[in-house]
């Protein structure tokens, strides 16, 4: 949410978002407060306000929609007494109507209204002019403004929609917001018992709209029971494509088989330059939540192949800006040229139809109209179609498969290199397995390797020669290079490439393998999550961890101890920091501290850069005080010898050798594999563990665990 708030006024934001022109000429009314106005103080006052809301705002027969207690999460900065706090969620008549529950249906509620009788103006989380970028200072807003976050990243991420309004009370003031992956549009504080007509209008307003209004995807049709498309898709989810005898394409099958469950069905609309063409899913098999490009990923049926073979389907939000390729482009390029491991493209478009379009963006230009910039970006909705549906990273056999996976997709972004094209956002959701099939001799034969996708952050190399660097970084911060991280304006290499698929392999290694660390999800916190704050208001920088581990060639845990990779049957019952036998050792390990070394030369060679700032000359330095001079030479007997600072000419050859090999994807392959073909070194055939990273709702707040850092 930095920065990507408007505030406007209540009645411009009317006329924006809700009755527009259309205004009844008739002025808008409704009952005051009843009895809950006078007793907001007692110890039902949420239930009294709750009673209000259903008695007076949607108590009309004819709104569509009706509204239920959730209670709220105990938080200690919303604390209000011995008071049960809630929040209020709105639903559709029409929708199975939770009743007063414990948890929101995320799948069907259309609205919410974040509650907190408590607080009061101080505790605004939109703040206001005085507050930097709107956003509020106090413990308790902070507090808010994570929940409202949090529903809103929510409702997003569970449901097909272009844009949702939500609405905060604190204590007497109210605001109305809408959200859309741009940012967010909300109104000035108003008094809503002083003006209960303000809220009632936006009621009104809310259940007189249409769907896609009120922020529905009207390129999303739900698929009712018994039509033929539900039937289709129960079919395919149950039935094998059979060839020459063989049950082929079964992992994609038994994917669209899990999302159907308990979750709607759609059909989706890509409207492509030759025709429209349809697609049938379930629920999402991938989310990025928190994400402004808001992407899910569906294992699809084609409708104009409907006995084929299953398609995945990718609904985004795209970045609009001269300079950035819709994904789809890039992907025909990719395929025109013949790179292997990057995915097939099917079909892609933009979505057409109502707020398919942020909007976000136009109300932050007009409240702002001497910037040139503007901060927010226009994003469209988007939809791409490729063939293949590759499985996670972490359905890996073993680790000298994951060593050879990996290699597969560096040599596809070394292909696509070649070809003028740099990916720009190496991730752990970005590198999959894909698995080719083909029947020979009568018996299936199943090839797995790695499948490199995500090309919607990817630049085109003559364009970066020329283009002016933007602030802001390109790539997702958890796996982004350690210079990147620290350099928004640098602009990305094959080095800080190489660094990222690094950070995914050990990110896939601490998860699966056995090792020393003791508590999975506090490291992943602190190497792959933490940052550092810069001195300025909003700067964030690459975390210790992280950058330690580059800097030094190691990975240290808390405690001093280095991460150290082990074969299944060489688990120590105690971790002790002492150094252990190198046979003790998962061949793996050899293979980090082999990238590691390449990392530490290059972080080496970047540090000892002549630094732009001017030396201190030595006239202007006053003479050391002889009693100072005195004290100091008592110890003259211990002092140890000076500290090299500089390079000699033969330890910058050997640094700059090291340092080129991240410059060669062939190199870092050869460096990988060398460990993998050389018998000395056994890599055992079954040394995956379950999945030993658990949340940890401590390490995390709700907004940083939540909100995406793809940038």
């Amino acid at each position: 949410m930095n920065r990507r708030v408007s505030i406007v006024d209540y009645r411009s934001f009317m006329k924006r978002y809700g009755w527009g022109s259309k205004r009844p000429a008739d002025p808008f009314t409704c009952h005051k407060l009843v009895e809950g106005r006078a007793d907001l103080g007692s110890e039902n006052a949420y239930k009294s306000l709750l009673k209000t809301i259903r008695a007076t705002w949607l108590g009309s027969t004819d709104c569509p929609f009706e509204v239920t207690g959730v209670p709220v999460v105990d938080d200690p900065e919303l604390s209000d007494g011995d008071q049960e706090q809630m929040d209020f969620a709105i639903y559709p008549k029409s929708a199975s109507f939770p009743g007063r529950c414990s948890e929101i249906d995320w799948l069907s509620v259309e609205l919410l209204i974040a509650v907190a009788l408590n607080l009061s103006e101080p505790d605004d989380p939109f703040g206001d002019d005085t507050t930097p970028n709107f956003q509020t200072t106090s413990d308790g807003g902070k507090a808010i403004l994570d929940r409202i976050i949090c529903q809103s990243i929510f409702i997003l991420a569970n449901q097909h929609r272009t844009h949702h309004f939500s609405i905060v009370l604190l204590g007497s003031i109210a605001r109305i917001a809408r959200w859309d992956p741009a940012g967010v549009v909300v109104t000035e504080r108003f008094n809503y018992k002083d003006e209960p007509d303000l809220l009632g209008e936006f009621f009104a307003c809310i259940c007189s709209m249409s769907s896609a209004q009120r922020g529905h995807d009207s390129s999303a049709a739900r698929v009712t029971p018994g039509s033929a498309d539900y039937e289709l898709m129960k079919k395919r989810a149950n039935t094998p494509i059979v060839q020459d005898g063989h049950d082929i394409g079964e992992h994609a099958r038994l994917l669209f088989q899990q999302t159907l469950p308990e979750s709607p069905w759609y059909r989706l609309e890509v409207e492509c330059e030759q025709n429209q063409r349809h697609f049938l899913v379930g629920a999402p098999h991938y989310v990025s939540y928190g994400s402004s490009h808001g992407t899910r990923g569906y294992v699809a049926i084609d409708c104009s192949d409907s006995e084929g073979p299953f398609v995945y389907l990718k609904d985004a939000w795209r970045v609009d800006r001269v300079g950035i390729e819709r994904e789809g482009d890039v992907l025909q390029y990719l395929n025109d040229e013949q790179v292997d491991g990057v995915p097939t493209l099917v079909c892609h478009s933009d979505v057409k139809g109502p707020s398919q379009v942020s909007d976000s963006q136009e109300v932050w230009k007009i409240r702002h109209p001497q910037t040139g910039h503007c901060i927010m970006e226009k994003h469209c909705h988007y939809r791409l179609v490729v063939k293949e549906v590759g499985l996670s990273m972490s359905q890996f056999q073993n680790a000298q498969e994951l060593i050879y996976l990996f290699s597969t997709c560096i040599a596809a972004h070394h292909d696509a290199y070649k070809k003028g094209v740099i990916h720009s956002n190496i991730s752990a959701g970005n590198v999959l397995i894909m698995i080719k099939e083909e029947i020979v001799d009568g018996r299936l034969v199943q090839k797995r390797a790695g499948l490199l996708t995500d090309w919607s952050m990817s630049k085109r190399l003559c364009a970066l020669l020329n283009a002016p660097r933007q602030w802001g970084r390109t790539g997702t911060w958890q796996f982004m290079s350690a210079f990147l991280l620290n350099s928004p304006f640098a602009g990305t290499s094959i080095p800080d490439e190489m660094e990222a698929f690094f950070h995914v392999l050990l990110f896939y290694v601490i998860r699966f393998l056995p090792h020393n660390c003791r508590n999975v999800g506090q490291f992943v916190h602190n190497y792959f999550d933490d940052f550092q704050s810069g001195i300025a208001w909003g700067q964030y920088y690459c975390g210790v961890t992280k950058q330690a581990a580059v800097n030094g060639g190691n990975i240290h845990l808390p405690g001093g101890a280095d991460l150290k990779i082990y074969c299944p049957s060489q688990v120590p019952i105690v971790t002790h920091s002492e150094a252990s036998p190198e046979a003790d050792r998962h061949p793996i390990s050899l293979v980090l501290n082999a990238l590691l070394r390449l990392f530490e030369a290059r972080y080496t060679l970047l540090d000892k850069r002549e630094c732009p700032v001017g030396r201190v000359s030595t006239s202007a330095s006053s003479a050391v005080p002889s009693k100072i001079k005195a004290y100091f030479a008592r110890f003259k007997h211990l002092r140890q010898k000076p500290v090299k600072e500089e390079l000699t000419s033969e330890e910058w050859d050997s640094l700059r050798e090291k340092a080129l090999d991240l410059e060669d994807h062939g190199r870092v392959i050869a460096l990988m594999g060398l460990f993998v073909v050389d018998s000395k070194f056994q890599w055992p055939e079954e040394d995956k563990l379950a999945d030993q990273l658990r949340p940890d709702p401590d390490i995390h707040s709700k907004q940083d665990h939540l909100a995406g850092r793809n940038t």
